[in-house]
Protein backbone atom coordinates (compact mmCIF):
# COMPACT_ATOMS: atom_id res chain seq x y z
CA UNK A 1 0.00 0.00 0.00
CA UNK A 2 2.82 2.24 0.44
CA UNK A 3 3.81 1.85 -3.60
CA UNK A 4 1.59 4.39 -5.30
CA UNK A 5 0.78 2.41 -8.38
CA UNK A 6 0.86 -0.90 -6.43
CA UNK A 7 -2.06 1.05 -3.76
CA UNK A 8 -4.10 2.52 -6.81
CA UNK A 9 -4.20 -0.90 -8.07
CA UNK A 10 -5.41 -2.53 -5.34
CA UNK A 11 -8.34 0.08 -4.16
CA UNK A 12 -9.75 0.09 -7.48
CA UNK A 13 -10.15 -3.89 -6.95
CA UNK A 14 -11.98 -3.03 -3.30
CA UNK A 15 -14.15 -0.57 -4.66
CA UNK A 16 -15.14 -2.85 -7.70
CA UNK A 17 -15.75 -5.64 -5.25
CA UNK A 18 -18.51 -3.12 -3.24
CA UNK A 19 -18.12 -4.83 -0.50
CA UNK A 20 -18.58 -2.62 2.67
CA UNK A 21 -15.31 -1.33 3.90
CA UNK A 22 -15.70 -2.68 7.71
CA UNK A 23 -17.20 -6.04 6.33
CA UNK A 24 -14.93 -9.53 6.93
CA UNK A 25 -15.17 -10.17 2.98
CA UNK A 26 -13.99 -6.85 2.56
CA UNK A 27 -10.94 -7.05 5.32
CA UNK A 28 -10.11 -10.39 3.29
CA UNK A 29 -9.77 -9.06 -0.07
CA UNK A 30 -7.30 -6.33 1.20
CA UNK A 31 -4.88 -9.13 2.71
CA UNK A 32 -5.17 -11.47 -0.37
CA UNK A 33 -4.45 -8.43 -2.60
CA UNK A 34 -1.30 -7.07 0.16
CA UNK A 35 -0.08 -10.81 -0.21
CA UNK A 36 -0.63 -11.30 -3.98
CA UNK A 37 2.84 -12.29 -5.90
CA UNK A 38 4.87 -8.82 -6.18
CA UNK A 39 5.79 -8.91 -9.59
CA UNK A 40 2.52 -10.57 -10.55
CA UNK A 41 0.45 -7.71 -9.03
CA UNK A 42 2.53 -5.07 -10.93
CA UNK A 43 1.93 -6.78 -14.38
CA UNK A 44 -1.53 -8.15 -14.19
CA UNK A 45 -4.61 -6.25 -15.36
CA UNK A 46 -7.16 -4.85 -12.57
CA UNK A 47 -9.80 -6.94 -13.95
CA UNK A 48 -7.58 -10.12 -14.07
CA UNK A 49 -6.56 -9.36 -10.58
CA UNK A 50 -9.60 -8.75 -8.84
CA UNK A 51 -10.69 -12.14 -10.73
CA UNK A 52 -8.17 -14.02 -8.84
CA UNK A 53 -8.63 -12.29 -5.85
CA UNK A 54 -12.09 -12.95 -5.86
CA UNK A 55 -11.97 -16.59 -6.85
CA UNK A 56 -9.03 -16.96 -3.96
CA UNK A 57 -11.32 -15.24 -1.53
CA UNK A 58 -13.53 -18.17 -1.86
CA UNK A 59 -10.86 -20.73 -1.49
CA UNK A 60 -10.31 -19.32 2.17
CA UNK A 61 -10.98 -22.39 4.62
CA UNK A 62 -11.32 -24.87 1.96
CA UNK A 63 -9.05 -27.52 1.07
CA UNK A 64 -9.79 -27.93 -2.99
CA UNK A 65 -7.48 -27.30 -5.79
CA UNK A 66 -7.40 -24.18 -7.62
CA UNK A 67 -5.57 -22.00 -10.92
CA UNK A 68 -5.54 -18.74 -11.41
CA UNK A 69 -3.85 -18.06 -14.80
CA UNK A 70 -1.88 -14.95 -16.33
CA UNK A 71 -0.63 -14.58 -20.17
CA UNK A 72 2.17 -12.98 -21.09
CA UNK A 73 0.76 -10.06 -23.66
CA UNK A 74 4.01 -11.29 -26.14
CA UNK A 75 2.77 -15.04 -25.17
CA UNK A 76 6.95 -15.64 -24.10
CA UNK A 77 5.18 -17.34 -21.01
CA UNK A 78 2.37 -17.78 -18.74
CA UNK A 79 1.83 -17.76 -14.99
CA UNK A 80 0.01 -20.52 -13.19
CA UNK A 81 -0.88 -19.20 -9.51
CA UNK A 82 -1.90 -22.45 -7.89
CA UNK A 83 -3.76 -23.25 -4.61
CA UNK A 84 -3.35 -26.73 -3.09
CA UNK A 85 -4.13 -28.30 0.43
CA UNK A 86 -0.97 -27.41 2.65
CA UNK A 87 -0.69 -30.78 4.22
CA UNK A 88 0.08 -32.21 0.75
CA UNK A 89 2.25 -29.97 -0.64
CA UNK A 90 5.77 -31.38 -0.76
CA UNK A 91 8.73 -31.80 -3.74
CA UNK A 92 7.11 -34.79 -5.10
CA UNK A 93 3.68 -32.75 -5.86
CA UNK A 94 5.48 -29.78 -6.74
CA UNK A 95 7.03 -31.62 -9.82
CA UNK A 96 3.94 -33.57 -10.34
CA UNK A 97 1.84 -29.93 -10.50
CA UNK A 98 4.78 -28.46 -12.87
CA UNK A 99 4.59 -31.68 -15.41
CA UNK A 100 1.12 -30.99 -16.02
CA UNK A 101 1.15 -27.36 -16.78
CA UNK A 102 4.10 -27.70 -18.86
CA UNK A 103 2.55 -30.34 -20.71
CA UNK A 104 -0.82 -28.26 -20.59
CA UNK A 105 0.75 -25.08 -21.90
CA UNK A 106 3.73 -26.83 -24.66
CA UNK A 107 6.58 -25.16 -22.46
CA UNK A 108 9.01 -25.59 -19.89
CA UNK A 109 9.61 -24.55 -16.01
CA UNK A 110 11.13 -21.43 -16.04
CA UNK A 111 10.72 -20.70 -11.98
CA UNK A 112 8.41 -21.24 -9.06
CA UNK A 113 7.42 -19.62 -5.99
CA UNK A 114 6.30 -21.13 -2.99
CA UNK A 115 3.93 -18.96 -0.34
CA UNK A 116 2.90 -20.90 2.92
CA UNK A 117 0.62 -18.41 4.85
CA UNK A 118 0.33 -18.90 8.43
CA UNK A 119 -3.17 -18.49 8.68
CA UNK A 120 -4.23 -20.64 5.82
CA UNK A 121 -4.85 -24.38 5.04
CA UNK A 122 -4.19 -23.73 1.29
CA UNK A 123 -0.34 -23.68 0.12
CA UNK A 124 0.17 -21.02 -2.92
CA UNK A 125 2.77 -21.67 -5.57
CA UNK A 126 3.23 -19.40 -8.19
CA UNK A 127 4.77 -20.98 -11.66
CA UNK A 128 6.08 -19.39 -14.70
CA UNK A 129 5.95 -21.64 -17.69
CA UNK A 130 8.30 -20.54 -20.96
CA UNK A 131 6.28 -21.10 -24.14
CA UNK A 132 7.25 -22.57 -27.11
CA UNK A 133 8.21 -20.91 -30.59
CA UNK A 134 4.54 -20.97 -31.77
CA UNK A 135 3.18 -19.22 -28.35
CA UNK A 136 0.48 -19.71 -25.57
CA UNK A 137 -1.53 -22.57 -27.46
CA UNK A 138 -5.13 -23.47 -26.39
CA UNK A 139 -6.30 -24.81 -23.40
CA UNK A 140 -8.86 -25.71 -21.40
CA UNK A 141 -9.04 -24.11 -18.19
CA UNK A 142 -11.08 -26.60 -16.06
CA UNK A 143 -9.34 -29.55 -17.79
CA UNK A 144 -6.13 -28.47 -16.33
CA UNK A 145 -7.17 -27.44 -13.00
CA UNK A 146 -9.07 -31.32 -12.57
CA UNK A 147 -5.70 -32.78 -13.43
CA UNK A 148 -3.77 -30.51 -10.52
CA UNK A 149 -6.67 -31.88 -8.35
CA UNK A 150 -6.17 -35.43 -9.38
CA UNK A 151 -1.97 -34.99 -8.52
CA UNK A 152 -3.03 -33.36 -5.48
CA UNK A 153 -5.46 -36.19 -4.32
CA UNK A 154 -3.77 -38.61 -2.10
CA UNK A 155 -3.86 -42.30 -2.57
CA UNK A 156 -5.67 -42.73 0.56
CA UNK A 157 -8.01 -40.27 -0.79
CA UNK A 158 -8.68 -42.52 -4.34
CA UNK A 159 -8.71 -45.92 -2.10
CA UNK A 160 -11.64 -44.35 -0.23
CA UNK A 161 -13.31 -43.43 -3.25
CA UNK A 162 -12.78 -46.31 -5.21
CA UNK A 163 -13.86 -48.58 -1.62
CA UNK A 164 -17.44 -46.50 -2.10
CA UNK A 165 -18.02 -47.24 -5.68
CA UNK A 166 -17.16 -51.05 -5.33
CA UNK A 167 -19.05 -51.59 -2.04
CA UNK A 168 -21.57 -48.59 -1.77
CA UNK A 169 -21.29 -45.59 0.77
CA UNK A 170 -21.89 -47.48 4.21
CA UNK A 171 -19.95 -50.53 3.70
CA UNK A 172 -17.18 -48.59 1.64
CA UNK A 173 -16.79 -46.13 4.59
CA UNK A 174 -16.30 -49.62 6.88
CA UNK A 175 -13.73 -50.93 5.16
CA UNK A 176 -12.02 -47.15 4.68
CA UNK A 177 -12.40 -46.95 8.70
CA UNK A 178 -10.77 -50.65 8.81
CA UNK A 179 -7.92 -50.45 6.19
CA UNK A 180 -7.89 -46.57 5.13
CA UNK A 181 -4.38 -46.12 6.89
CA UNK A 182 -3.23 -49.95 6.76
CA UNK A 183 -0.80 -49.76 3.51
CA UNK A 184 2.45 -49.45 3.90
CA UNK A 185 4.03 -46.83 1.14
CA UNK A 186 5.69 -49.52 -0.59
CA UNK A 187 2.80 -51.05 -1.06
CA UNK A 188 1.45 -47.66 -2.21
CA UNK A 189 3.80 -46.55 -4.58
CA UNK A 190 3.89 -50.41 -5.93
CA UNK A 191 -0.59 -50.29 -6.72
CA UNK A 192 -3.18 -48.25 -7.19
CA UNK A 193 -6.05 -47.91 -5.19
CA UNK A 194 -8.18 -50.20 -6.96
CA UNK A 195 -5.62 -52.77 -6.34
CA UNK A 196 -6.27 -52.05 -3.10
CA UNK A 197 -10.07 -52.27 -3.13
CA UNK A 198 -9.47 -56.17 -4.71
CA UNK A 199 -6.68 -56.74 -1.55
CA UNK A 200 -8.71 -55.44 0.67
CA UNK A 201 -11.35 -58.04 0.11
CA UNK A 202 -9.11 -61.12 0.69
CA UNK A 203 -7.57 -59.49 3.61
CA UNK A 204 -10.46 -59.09 5.49
CA UNK A 205 -11.57 -62.61 4.70
CA UNK A 206 -8.00 -63.64 6.23
CA UNK A 207 -8.88 -61.83 8.76
CA UNK A 208 -11.93 -63.60 9.84
CA UNK A 209 -10.88 -67.25 9.04
CA UNK A 210 -7.42 -66.37 10.56
CA UNK A 211 -6.67 -68.73 7.67
CA UNK A 212 -4.65 -68.25 4.27
CA UNK A 213 -6.15 -66.59 1.07
CA UNK A 214 -5.06 -66.55 -2.27
CA UNK A 215 -4.99 -64.62 -5.55
CA UNK A 216 -3.41 -65.87 -8.60
CA UNK A 217 -2.73 -63.14 -11.25
CA UNK A 218 -0.90 -62.03 -14.00
CA UNK A 219 -0.29 -57.93 -14.70
CA UNK A 220 -1.12 -56.00 -17.50
CA UNK A 221 1.34 -56.73 -20.34
CA UNK A 222 3.01 -59.72 -19.04
CA UNK A 223 3.78 -63.04 -21.10
CA UNK A 224 1.92 -65.51 -21.03
CA UNK A 225 4.51 -68.13 -19.37
CA UNK A 226 4.35 -65.60 -16.01
CA UNK A 227 2.11 -65.56 -13.23
CA UNK A 228 2.26 -63.74 -9.85
CA UNK A 229 0.64 -64.85 -6.27
CA UNK A 230 -0.01 -62.94 -3.58
CA UNK A 231 -0.93 -64.79 -0.20
CA UNK A 232 -2.66 -63.26 2.74
CA UNK A 233 -2.69 -64.56 5.81
CA UNK A 234 -2.57 -63.18 9.42
CA UNK A 235 -0.28 -63.04 12.19
CA UNK A 236 3.44 -63.34 11.50
CA UNK A 237 4.83 -63.19 7.57
CA UNK A 238 5.31 -66.11 6.11
CA UNK A 239 8.52 -68.00 5.89
CA UNK A 240 9.69 -68.06 2.24
CA UNK A 241 11.91 -71.31 3.16
CA UNK A 242 8.54 -72.96 3.02
CA UNK A 243 6.50 -71.26 0.59
CA UNK A 244 8.64 -71.72 -2.70
CA UNK A 245 9.49 -75.56 -2.82
CA UNK A 246 5.77 -75.45 -3.33
CA UNK A 247 5.38 -73.09 -6.04
CA UNK A 248 8.69 -75.49 -7.33
CA UNK A 249 6.87 -78.65 -6.77
CA UNK A 250 3.89 -76.54 -9.01
CA UNK A 251 6.06 -76.19 -11.68
CA UNK A 252 6.86 -72.44 -11.49
CA UNK A 253 10.11 -70.71 -10.69
CA UNK A 254 10.12 -67.83 -8.45
CA UNK A 255 11.95 -64.61 -9.97
CA UNK A 256 11.24 -62.48 -6.92
CA UNK A 257 8.82 -61.60 -3.46
CA UNK A 258 7.75 -58.35 -1.99
CA UNK A 259 6.48 -58.73 1.53
CA UNK A 260 3.80 -56.06 2.34
CA UNK A 261 2.80 -55.45 6.23
CA UNK A 262 -0.88 -54.37 6.61
CA UNK A 263 -1.56 -52.47 9.78
CA UNK A 264 -4.93 -52.52 10.27
CA UNK A 265 -7.89 -51.06 12.93
CA UNK A 266 -10.83 -53.32 14.26
CA UNK A 267 -12.53 -51.37 16.27
CA UNK A 268 -10.53 -50.10 19.19
CA UNK A 269 -7.88 -53.51 18.18
CA UNK A 270 -5.00 -53.23 15.87
CA UNK A 271 -4.22 -56.63 13.70
CA UNK A 272 -1.75 -57.33 11.16
CA UNK A 273 -2.12 -59.29 7.63
CA UNK A 274 1.15 -59.87 6.11
CA UNK A 275 0.72 -60.02 1.84
CA UNK A 276 3.07 -61.63 0.07
CA UNK A 277 3.52 -61.10 -3.76
CA UNK A 278 5.19 -63.56 -5.50
CA UNK A 279 6.82 -62.96 -9.23
CA UNK A 280 6.81 -66.17 -11.06
CA UNK A 281 7.32 -68.49 -14.48
CA UNK A 282 6.63 -71.99 -15.48
CA UNK A 283 9.77 -73.99 -15.39
CA UNK A 284 9.19 -75.29 -18.70
CA UNK A 285 8.55 -71.74 -20.42
CA UNK A 286 4.71 -72.92 -21.88
CA UNK A 287 2.51 -70.41 -21.27
CA UNK A 288 0.16 -70.75 -18.06
CA UNK A 289 -3.67 -70.53 -19.55
CA UNK A 290 -4.78 -68.16 -16.30
CA UNK A 291 -8.12 -68.69 -16.29
CA UNK A 292 -8.28 -72.22 -16.69
CA UNK A 293 -5.89 -73.01 -13.55
CA UNK A 294 -6.69 -70.22 -11.49
CA UNK A 295 -9.36 -71.62 -9.19
CA UNK A 296 -7.62 -75.59 -8.98
CA UNK A 297 -4.21 -73.92 -8.38
CA UNK A 298 -5.56 -72.19 -5.20
CA UNK A 299 -7.49 -75.42 -4.44
CA UNK A 300 -4.24 -77.71 -4.97
CA UNK A 301 -2.03 -75.23 -2.66
CA UNK A 302 -4.15 -74.38 -0.01
CA UNK A 303 -4.42 -77.99 0.97
CA UNK A 304 -0.63 -78.03 0.31
CA UNK A 305 -0.13 -75.43 2.26
CA UNK A 306 -2.42 -77.12 5.03
CA UNK A 307 -0.66 -80.78 4.89
CA UNK A 308 -3.87 -81.95 3.50
CA UNK A 309 -2.37 -82.84 0.42
CA UNK A 310 1.13 -84.09 -0.20
CA UNK A 311 3.92 -81.48 -1.48
CA UNK A 312 5.65 -83.20 -4.14
CA UNK A 313 6.13 -82.62 -8.18
CA UNK A 314 3.15 -84.48 -8.98
CA UNK A 315 1.90 -80.91 -8.34
CA UNK A 316 3.08 -79.55 -11.67
CA UNK A 317 -0.11 -81.66 -13.24
CA UNK A 318 -2.18 -78.77 -11.82
CA UNK A 319 -0.06 -76.77 -14.63
CA UNK A 320 0.98 -78.88 -16.89
CA UNK A 321 -2.36 -80.58 -17.41
CA UNK A 322 -5.21 -79.04 -16.13
CA UNK A 323 -5.75 -81.39 -13.15
CA UNK A 324 -7.48 -80.95 -10.17
CA UNK A 325 -5.83 -82.04 -6.81
CA UNK A 326 -8.64 -85.22 -6.48
CA UNK A 327 -7.21 -86.14 -9.82
CA UNK A 328 -3.43 -85.70 -9.09
CA UNK A 329 -4.22 -88.26 -5.98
Amino acid sequence: MNIPMLRSKIEAALSRAEFPPASHDAKALVHILENYPRDELLQIEDGKLLEHALGILHLQERQRTALFVREDPFQRYITALVFVPRDRYDTNLRIKLAGILEDAFGGSLSAFFPEFGTDSVLAQILFVIKTGPDGIPRYDLEEITSALGEATRSWEDRLRDALIEARGEESGLVMFQRYGQAFTASYRDRYEPEDGVFDIELIDAARISDGLELNLYRPADAPENSVQLKLYSAGDPLPLSDVIPMLENMGLKVIGEEPFEVDYLYGETHGEIWVHDFAMESRSGAAIDLKAVRAPFHECFARVFEGRVADDGFNKLVLGAGLAWREIL
